[in-house]
């Protein structure tokens, strides 16, 4: 079994944090602004569309 390399991953799919294979607690800074500006360019709407054509 494989077991660790949790990571924290961003809107955009980048990568902000991850874990060795020990035991760890991952922490990341949240930008409460940027979270704002992606739900107010990417609507819900906008993703149910995405959805159909997939």
């Amino acid at each position: 079994m494989i077991w660790g390399h949790s990571s924290l991953i961003g809107p955009f799919g980048e990568v902000t944090a991850t874990a060795g294979h020990e035991e760890a607690t991952v922490i990341c800074e949240i930008d409460h602004s940027m979270i704002q500006t992606i739900r107010h360019k990417y609507k819900q709407d906008d993703w149910k569309v995405i959805r159909k054509l997939l």
